[in-house]
């Protein structure tokens, strides 16, 4: 009889404890759980009804204001001026507020050419970087010869550059060393190879017209390289 009583009395211990931490539970639960507010939901609304109204950027109070940030692309007359213009390489590099005005190829810096349409920090320092090899430029359509530079963003840009050739820097011919030769991106080693050479037998070259005796430059390459020779040193004697 009184391990009868006994169970029933741990039965009801047992009921009374998990009760009590049931409603434990509860409790925590409701301190801790937060409802969705009239306010969250009316934000969410309100940012939802402002992006369908023809691309609008939101103007809810409550959300942080954005600065307009423009990139470069291919998009026609008609699209929207919020937008922007799409990054043309390098994985959509953000773009400096892009100008109207020309720009001169063989004097402009870094910033300046990233005022251009499609010209990010990356394509930017390589035009700077190919001009320096190059001595400058003689065309603007030498662009096309910098690495990863487009013809969509050549075609686009074309009307807003210029080129002063009286910037251009000569390496004489008579003087320069291999090394200095070699560094000329219209120049292999082989072709400078053979200007040492010759120079060395002959004595200085009397003109670039010289060059035709070598047979590996070509018209070609004759026509691109000589605008960046001159003969100085034999002029002056």
């Amino acid at each position: 009889m009184e391990g009868g009583l006994s169970r029933k009395r741990g039965y009801t211990v047992l009921v009374v404890l998990l009760a009590a931490a049931l409603l434990a539970l509860f409790l925590w639960r409701s301190c801790h759980y937060e409802r969705p507010t009239t306010e969250t939901v009316s934000i969410d609304t309100t940012m939802l009804a402002e992006l369908d109204n023809q691309g609008h950027t939101p103007t809810s109070p409550n959300l942080r204001e954005q600065p307009e940030i423009q990139y470069a692309s291919d998009r026609g007359s008609n699209s929207s001026p919020k937008l922007g213009e799409v990054a043309q390489r390098a994985g959509g590099v953000c773009q400096t507020r892009k100008t109207s005005r020309t720009i001169e190829l063989n004097t402009a810096d870094t910033a300046e050419l990233q005022r251009l349409w499609g010209i990010g920090p990356v394509l930017s320092a390589r035009i700077v970087r190919y001009r320096d090899l190059l001595g400058g430029f003689t065309r603007k359509e030498q662009l096309r010869e910098v690495y990863g530079f487009g013809a969509s963003v050549y075609d686009r840009i074309a009307p807003r550059v210029t080129v002063d050739t009286t910037r251009l820097q000569h390496l004489d011919i008579n003087t320069a060393t291999y090394g200095q030769l070699l560094r000329h991106p219209y120049l292999d080693k082989h072709q400078v190879a053979a200007i040492v050479r010759l120079r060395e037998k002959q004595g200085a070259f009397q003109s670039l017209d010289d060059l035709h005796q070598i047979p590996i430059i070509e018209q070609e390459t004759y026509t691109k390289i000589t605008p960046y020779l001159s003969c100085n040193s034999q002029q002056k004697r």
